[in-house]
C-alpha cells in the first residue's frame, strides 16, 4: 500500500489499518474565529489551483494532497483579489467540525476523517487551531518595534527547523516569531548565555554558541 506524504510523520506508532479516535464528550464554547487566506494547491504536475480556505483547513488540504503541498499566498496571481483575506468569520464550532468532515472525508490510509485525524478527534483542537492561525491584524507594528520585522516568514520558519524548535507550519508569523523567541531563550537558558529578554531574535540567535547556530 502506497503512504501518503507526511502521514507517518504525523501519527508515529499508529496501526494506519486500525487507527481510531475515541468518541469525547466536551465542554467547550461554540463560537470560533476562523482566518480567510489565499493558497496555491500542488495537485500534481500539471495542476495547481489558488483558492480561498480557512487558515485552519490547511492541515487537511496536505493530508489529500500531501506534505507541502499548500502554500499560502502572499502575492495574488492576476485575476484574485484582497477581498476579505485575513479577516475573522465567526463560525459555529460543531458545524464547522461537520462541515470539514463532510468536506474532506475519510483519511486515505486510517480508519478515521481527515478531520478527527488532524485535530486528534478534538474539537477543542479546532478551535485552538482557529487562534494559532489567525489573526494577523496588527502584527507588523509589534514585530518591527523590536527590529524583528525584516524576517519573513520563510526565514523565521528555516531558523525553527535548523535549531530543531518545533512548530505549526499553518501558524501566521507573528506566532512563529513567538515560537522562534521562546525557542531561542530557553536554547540560551540550557547554554548558561545571559540576555536580554526584551532583544530581537535576530539578536538572541547571534547570542547562542558555535555550534548552536
Amino acid at each position: 500500500m502506497g503512504t501518503t506524504p507526511g502521514v507517518l510523520a504525523r501519527a508515529p506508532g499508529v496501526d494506519v489499518q486500525r487507527a481510531t479516535f475515541p468518541q469525547i464528550q466536551e465542554n467547550v464554547m461554540t463560537d470560533i474565529n476562523a482566518r480567510r487566506v489565499h493558497v496555491l494547491v500542488d495537485r500534481g504536475p500539471m495542476e495547481k489551483i489558488p483558492t480561498t480556505v480557512y487558515a485552519h483547513e490547511i492541515p487537511c488540504l496536505e493530508i489529500q494532497h500531501g506534505e507541502g503541498s499548500v502554500q499560502e499566498l502572499t502575492d495574488l496571481p492576476e485575476g484574485m483579489d484582497y477581498d476579505e483575506i485575513g479577516e475573522l468569520a465567526s463560525l459555529d464550532l460543531d458545524e464547522e467540525w461537520s462541515r470539514l468532515i463532510a468536506k474532506y472525508g475519510r483519511h486515505p490510509e486510517l480508519n478515521v476523517s481527515v478531520c478527527e485525524y488532524v485535530f486528534h478527534g478534538r474539537k477543542d483542537n479546532l478551535r485552538k487551531a482557529c487562534d494559532e492561525a489567525g489573526p494577523q491584524a496588527e502584527e507588523s507594528d509589534a514585530i518591527d518595534a523590536d527590529g524583528d520585522g525584516n524576517l519573513s516568514k520563510a526565514e523565521i520558519q528555516a531558523r525553527l527547523a535548523e535549531l530543531d524548535i518545533p512548530f505549526q507550519k499553518n501558524a501566521n508569523k507573528g506566532v512563529l516569531l513567538e515560537t522562534l523567541r521562546d525557542g531561542l531563550a530557553q536554547l540560551l537558558d540550557e547554554a548558561e548565555v545571559p540576555y536580554d529578554e526584551d532583544a530581537s531574535v535576530e539578536v538572541l540567535y547571534h547570542l547562542l554558541p558555535k555550534g548552536e547556530a
